[in-house]
């Protein structure tokens, strides 16, 4: 049996092995066979936990109470939250085992990422995340920010200025940062490297920008919008011909776990430090052996107070520290390859968000008041429009598919976001579910007392939706 399990598992590796020679070669994707491969993920997994199960069972009958408390946050690790039933969960709580193996910030940073497409705002913790909006919030709390001017600009009329910082406004990482120093050298953060001149810069950002495949964009990819904002330089507290060292803070509403230094130039370090100033392995960037200078105290203790001023269980604060002690970059909500932290880290930065989710909800079931943050954010959000979710369904008469079509040709042009739910040959009725403010669903529903004028539709029904919206802009399910 177990060989045969073993067999199977080394197929699907197989399977997918060739599916990627395949892609390689063809410049395309299978879908089909990639479906049918995964669809056996589950199959595989299912008797990995049954497995695991029996040998939780058996151990208990064989081993006393005390050696099983050392046995379950084993068993619980290996299941972890999508293996852990019921039954292993309660014995283990009963044994007084700890559950601290299910706890898992690959997972946490992956539901919240998913929480985010379910809401239209994404959630409150990433309206500090754009980078205009943030650093007025810093200097709101009292931080130093590095921004230089209070605009956005596009590829065209952004300046070319010595002694500034070029970023895009919406990207993470980066991806199209230039230091411009003040000898009109031009530093490519991406790339490591310097750029010959002013035009050079405004090649490559053009190219960012249009994403047409060229030298320059080859390895960059391309920023999502045409947006940009300019900060002044900061330069190294010890050394004012370099650029400052990064200091990122990944803070759990006031608790600081980790820090990750960066030296930038003239090559790229890195080293990670926890909240009591030790340097530690966190799986990330373990091949660096570099010591940096470490944070202090009184550098932690910011980084922990501004984060317990934001209404997210997570936030990353990217300082840096220049000659006048620290300087905030930005806010980040995300976590560059945040699935590489080893088993450790993983879980415990996964039970600092779990703690934070816990410490927030009862801080504001308890009245606490967000006063800095919700002096930006409401004016912000005073914006848009209530967003709902809105269930439609039209009898065809003519043809189903160019119904559809014509429905999501309408939304598109509308920046209406929805899906076709159901769509099926042969029948006559066509689901759609939009998520919209209600002066675009009046457009939508008059465009389909227009469909009834021409005859294409005989009926349209609109029902109570209950469901989760998916979350994708525009439609889930292309028609075409």
């Amino acid at each position: 049996m177990e060989t045969d399990n073993n067999e199977f598992a080394e197929g699907i590796f197989r399977d997918l092995q060739d599916l990627l020679n395949e892609i390689h070669a063809e410049q395309d994707v299978d879908l089909e066979k990639l479906q049918e491969i995964l669809s056996h993920f589950p199959e595989v997994a299912r008797e990995y936990y049954e497995l695991l199960t029996e040998i939780e069972i058996a151990a208990r009958r064989a081993v006393s109470r005390e050696r099983m408390r050392e046995i379950y946050p084993v068993i619980t690790e290996a299941l972890g939250r999508d293996g852990l039933g019921h039954g292993v969960m309660y014995r283990a709580k009963k044994h007084g085992a700890s559950l601290e193996g299910v706890a898992s910030f690959r997972s946490s940073v992956s539901l919240m990422a998913r929480r985010r497409q379910l809401s239209r705002h994404f959630g409150p913790e990433t309206f500090v995340t754009d980078k205009l909006r943030g650093e007025k919030f810093a200097r709101n709390l009292g931080l130093p920010t590095a921004l230089a001017y209070d605009e956005v600009f596009t590829a065209e009329t952004l300046p070319i200025v010595p002694g500034t910082v070029i970023k895009p406004r919406g990207e993470l990482g980066s991806r199209g940062v230039f230091i411009l120093g003040e000898d009109s050298s031009i530093y490519d953060v991406q790339k490591s490297q310097y750029v010959g001149d002013e035009m050079q810069v405004r090649e490559i950002i053009s190219a960012l920008v249009t994403g047409e495949p060229s030298e320059k964009l080859r390895g960059r990819g391309r920023v999502g919008r045409d947006e940009w904002i300019v900060e002044r330089a900061i330069f190294d507290s010890q050394d004012e011909s370099l650029p400052a060292r990064d200091l990122k803070f990944f803070v759990f509403y006031g608790k600081v776990a980790a820090i990750l230094e960066i030296m930038r130039f003239p090559e790229k370090k890195y080293c990670w430090w926890d909240a009591y100033g030790n340097q530690v392995k966190t799986g990330i960037y373990d091949e660096y052996d570099w010591v940096g200078e470490g944070v202090s105290e009184a550098e932690i203790a910011v980084a922990s107070r501004v984060s317990s001023e934001i209404p997210g269980p997570f936030m990353r604060l990217d300082f840096l520290r220049g000659r006048d002690g620290l300087i905030l970059g930005e806010f980040s909500g995300g976590v560059g390859e945040y699935h590489k932290f080893n088993t450790h880290w993983d879980h415990h930065l996964g039970e600092l968000f779990l703690d934070a989710e816990g410490r927030l909800t009862s801080d504001l079931l308890t009245g606490k008041k967000f006063e800095d943050y919700s002096e930006f954010s409401d004016a912000h959000y005073r914006h848009y429009p209530a967003i709902h979710d809105q269930r439609y369904i039209l009898s065809v008469k003519s043809d189903l598919l160019s119904a559809a079509r014509d429905v999501e040709d309408f939304c598109r042009a509308n920046a209406i976001r929805g899906y076709v739910s159901r769509f099926c040959a042969g029948q006559d009725e066509l689901e759609i579910v939009a998520r919209t403010g209600s002066r675009r669903l009046e457009r939508l529903e008059k465009h389909f007392q227009e469909l009834e004028l021409a005859g294409n539709v005989a009926k349209v029904k609109k029902v109570p939706y209950y469901g989760a919206f998916p979350g994708q802009l525009l439609f889930q399910n292309s028609v075409r």
